[in-house]
């Protein structure tokens, strides 16, 4: 029987390799989140000595909270549009397939590779479907590693998903013999990481002859035509096994993105794990810089050479001065200088507001270089400027406010007038609430500003474009004691009685950079004895102009 084996080499080449490389991915994708969301540990049975193995969520596992799907849909996902596009061609892909499975049940087989024929010519058949499923899997998988999985998650596969499952694959480049398991796999030849189809069912019926016959059952002749017709039926059924859950997989990313669709405009805010939080003293740096944008939509920089080298200039600054997160304006940066930013980063993080997207969001990321594809934020609520009309549509609105818990704790951006709308919805949820903006009504912001570091547990960071100025920090601190050296460096103007703590001027280029304290953001009251053991929210204030 093992001989037989060997036909499997037919299959190792065109759409059959293809459908391998399909379910490799998937595979990979499986391992690699399944690493992420739980914690194994090992527990002690109180009042005794035995030892048993558990598992816990993780931060991200309860990020993910159990389906996967919905996750990458409602929090992941950047382009709802093309993946319900993708989702759904490929959906029907897979029912053409799924009505036309290689096997006819009337065939008989009267030998092993004959079947592997017709499994060869069942997925050259239908090539064109099986290209088109690998290319959505391995288009999910530039995306993000943890994307495929979306088509092989627990909550739609059930119990039939445990026998691929138990074959890990963890490597980062394709093992020749790997891709081969995974193709019989996906083909229905294999039934168990280490049981093919045809030895299982050969197995059972040696076995099922013992039982019947124990004392004349090694001299008995066994056909091994037999057992050709009983391994045919299963591989039928473990192909279509595999055809049905894609399917439903399809189906159930649909549903989701039609949930999303009938959502209302502002989701609640939704947690993104990057990092555990390493530092109770943070030091922030806010940048403004003079740089204007074009007239059409959507804006573009107009100097880009010259706004480059002051957003560099600004960020080697910030990081001269050891701040640990710098914060950049609304549409400050082009897309294409991320990754000489990301050279500049170190192990710091870089607010940055970029130009528009593809589908016209105003995008704002978060760039570092100890994490890879941390979520965007979308701008939410657009200006004047950015509202469609009757010539021409706007800005396309995102749907989400994320909450990022880095090591430098928890922020959130909120890009210009989401700031105003939006900043009730973070009431005590965030250390840090930036607001890149390319902003004229600053005052009304810094009104905001005030109102919510007196009312909540958090810190305020505005960066504005040199042209309007009112870049500017917030938070709580002794206003009989701070604002007298505040005001004394130039930081506060001597009438200003709110907690604004420092400020950039129109036509001033320059950095903000103070220390903010995470785990006390308000003075202490009654005042200790001893100045020098006073724990101050924020302090070591600098106006650095440029």
């Amino acid at each position: 029987m093992c001989d037989e084996i060997s036909y499997h080499e037919h299959l190792f080449s065109g759409a059959a390799l293809n459908l391998g490389k399909t379910h490799l991915l998937l595979l990979k994708s499986n391992s690699e989140i399944e690493q992420q969301i739980w914690d194994p540990q090992t527990e002690t049975v109180p009042g005794t000595t035995i030892k048993f193995s558990n598992r816990k969520l993780t931060d991200f596992g309860k990020e993910v909270n159990h389906d996967i799907i919905h996750w990458w849909v409602f929090y992941k996902e950047n382009d709802i549009e093309i993946l319900l596009t993708k989702t759904s061609s490929t959906l029907n892909s897979i029912k053409r397939i799924r009505e036309d499975l290689f096997l006819n049940k009337n065939t008989i087989y009267d030998s092993y590779e004959s079947i592997i024929n017709d499994i060869k010519k069942f997925a050259e058949t239908h090539d064109a479907e099986i290209t088109e499923l690998y290319e959505y899997v391995n288009w999910l998988n530039e995306k993000s590693l943890y994307a495929p999985s979306i088509l092989f998650t627990r909550k739609v596969w059930r119990s039939p998903r445990l026998k691929y499952e138990r074959y890990q694959v963890i490597t980062d480049s394709i093992d020749e013999d790997v891709l081969k398991d995974c193709t019989e796999f996906a083909l229905g030849l294999r039934d168990e990481p280490h049981d093919y189809t045809l030895l299982k069912i050969y197995y059972e019926i040696d076995y099922e002859r013992w039982d019947q016959d124990p004392e004349n059952h090694r001299g008995t002749p066994f056909n091994h035509k037999d057992v050709v017709p009983f391994t045919f039926i299963q591989i039928q059924k473990n192909i279509s096994t595999y055809f049905k859950y894609i399917c439903n997989s399809l189906e159930y990313i649909i549903s989701k993105i039609e949930e999303y669709d009938e959502t209302v405009l502002i989701l609640p805010p939704q947690n993104i794990y990057v990092s555990e939080r390493t530092k109770n003293i943070v030091r922030i740096a806010t940048v403004q810089i003079d740089f204007e944008l074009s007239d059409d939509f959507p804006p573009k920089i107009i100097d880009q050479e010259t706004t480059k080298s002051k957003i560099k200039k600004a960020i080697s600054e910030s990081i001269l001065h050891n701040a640990d997160l710098v914060c950049l304006p609304e549409l400050s940066v082009h897309e294409s200088w991320i990754p000489e930013i990301k050279d500049l980063c170190k192990d710091k993080i870089v607010i940055a507001g970029v130009n528009y997207d593809n589908q016209k969001h105003n995008v704002c990321k978060l760039i570092s270089n100890f994490a890879e594809s941390i979520t965007d934020q979308f701008k939410i609520y657009p200006s004047d400027f950015e509202e469609g009309d009757e010539v021409q549509s706007g800005m396309v609105s995102g749907k989400k406010i994320f909450i990022y818990q880095t090591k430098f704790g928890k922020i959130s951006i909120m890009i210009c007038r989401d700031f105003p709308n939006l900043r009730h919805n973070l009431n005590e949820k965030v250390d840090f609430l930036f607001v890149p903006s390319y902003n004229e009504a600053k005052e009304r912001f810094h009104e905001d500003g005030h109102t919510h570091v007196q009312n909540y547990n958090s810190y305020v960071i505005i960066a504005n474009t040199a042209i309007y100025g009112g870049t500017s920090i917030f938070g709580i601190v002794n206003k009989k004691t701070d604002f007298k050296k505040m005001i004394a460096r130039g930081c506060k103007d001597k009438n200003d009685n709110s907690y604004k703590l420092c400020e950039l001027k129109a036509e001033e280029e320059g950095i903000i950079v103070a220390d903010f304290n995470l785990d006390y953001k308000a003075y202490q009251v009654p005042t200790k004895i001893n100045p020098s053991s006073v724990t101050k929210p924020v302090k070591n204030i600098q106006k650095i102009i440029f």
